[in-house]
């Protein structure tokens, strides 16, 4: 009986400690001292594993059959966020590289995706049509372009991989960082990156026009050329 009850005041001592753990756990921080989650912290969010990375933000993955499925870059997505519209081509369409890709729009502003290999549009995104925000989903719903390439070592060559892709990431988040310091007086950029540099989601939404038409041309257009020259 002695056992029964030492077992038993033993129990009841866990069961308060328990209850007084889950309240102080329930204990809410103030809103003022909550920070917001940012929704890629760190480059390697950017670019899920086995996933290529191409000059002129530009994420592609190698199909069974040789094709390679296409879509836009996390990093410049984030950056923009609310995707309000996404321009295919017609299947069929034989591109070159350096050509339009596909183009994504925020409002009445536009950014062209230029192909990093040439070939055949073997197949496109069509629920990228009605549902534009899936292009920052993850890459079995956000690829806007199938092609098929016309030389796929060679298309291959032109991309890059595992550390390299992560190396070219920081090259590119560098680069962001110091075209937000050009204009780091400019309210729209005062909080433009989060710690350890990747921009906060929708940091470019509110450029005025000539900042937006810079952006544009040094991180999509001339980042596509490197592309074209290799």
């Amino acid at each position: 009986m002695t056992a029964l009850l030492l077992i038993a005041m033993v129990l009841a001592f866990i069961l308060v400690d328990y209850v007084v753990q889950l309240r102080q756990a329930k204990v809410t921080v103030p809103v003022t001292a909550r920070k917001p989650v940012p929704l890629f912290s760190q480059i390697e969010d950017l670019l899920p594993k086995g996933v290529f990375a191409a000059p002129g933000q530009i994420w592609s993955t190698v199909l069974t059959n040789g094709h390679v499925r296409m879509g836009a870059s996390r990093l410049i997505l984030n950056a923009l966020q609310n995707v309000s519209a996404v321009v295919l081509p017609e299947p069929g369409k034989q591109v070159k590289k350096g050509d339009v890709l596909f183009t994504v729009q925020w409002g009445d502003r536009q950014a062209s995706f230029r192909a990093p290999a040439s070939g055949r549009i073997a197949a496109v995104n069509t629920e990228l049509l009605q549902h534009p925000m899936r292009l920052s989903g993850d890459t079995n719903s956000s690829w806007a372009v199938v092609l098929q390439p016309d030389n796929l070592s060679a298309s291959v060559k032109a991309m890059r991989i595992g550390e390299e892709a992560y190396q070219l990431l920081r090259n590119e988040v560098n680069q962001l960082r110091d075209f937000f310091a050009q204009f780091s007086s400019q309210p729209a950029m005062a909080q433009a990156l989060q710690d350890g540099g990747l921009p906060v989601a929708g940091a470019l939404q509110n450029l005025p026009a000539d900042v937006w038409q810079k952006f544009v041309h040094e991180f999509i257009e001339t980042s596509a050329a490197e592309t074209q020259e290799n």
